[in-house]
This record gives C-alpha cells, sequence and structure tokens, in this order.
C-alpha cells in the first residue's frame, strides 16, 4: 500500500495501481501476476533461479540494518552477483550503502534506488 504522493503521476496511477481507502493505493493485480517473488537467508549462497538473474532485489530492514563489517560485504557481494547489469537494489528510506567499492549507482531522485 502506498501513499498518494508516492504515486503523483496520475497515468501512472490509472495504469498501474488501484485504489484503496482514502489517498492509498496498491499495486495492480495484472502486475502482481508478472512477478516472481525469491526468499532467500542473505547468508547462505545467492539463490538460483531458473529466470536467471534478478531486475530487482528489494533490501528492507535486515541486512543493512543488522550486520557490518566483513559479514555485511560478504553478503553485499552475493547480492551484486544475482543482479542483471542496470539491474536495481532497492533499500529500505531511511537506509544507504556503506562507504565500500561497489559497483552500484545511487540515484540523486530516489537515494534508496541503487542501479548496477
Amino acid at each position: 500500500m502506498y501513499p498518494r504522493n508516492y504515486v503523483q503521476r496520475h497515468e501512472l496511477r490509472r495504469r498501474f495501481f488501484i485504489p484503496l481507502a482514502k489517498h492509498r493505493w496498491a499495486i495492480g493485480d495484472h502486475l502482481k501476476d508478472c512477478i516472481d517473488w525469491e526468499l532467500h537467508n542473505l547468508l547462505d549462497e545467492p539463490p538460483r533461479s531458473p529466470l536467471g538473474p534478478f531486475h530487482i532485489v528489494l533490501l528492507r530492514n535486515n541486512l543493512l540494518t543488522y550486520y557490518q563489517g566483513a559479514v555485511l560485504q560478504a553478503a553485499l557481494e552475493r547480492i551484486i552477483h544475482t543482479i542483471v547489469p542496470g539491474g536495481l537494489l532497492i533499500l529500505g528510506f531511511h537506509e544507504r550503502l556503506p562507504a565500500v567499492s561497489l559497483p552500484f549507482r545511487r540515484d540523486e531522485s530516489c537515494p534508496w534506488v541503487y542501479q548496477l
């Protein structure tokens, strides 16, 4: 569920979202049907997907909040190998990647979105 200010452009709202309660929106079922969701323990080996590498990885309120140092670096390196070139890593709103050498570019308009 997203507040209205997250879905500002009327055309995008109309095409991809359905209205919920007052000023709230949800992703339309036609988009959900096109998404393959995978859960994985980030401290283990990367998931093997029959679909190949992922286009989007959502990393919210987990790895960056609870781990640091070598454990965090190793997990981030595993994640990098699961994302297609040009793919996105989306963090939680207040999370940022650590200041280590990683091949991501941060989107200046959405500082929690990184592109490989």
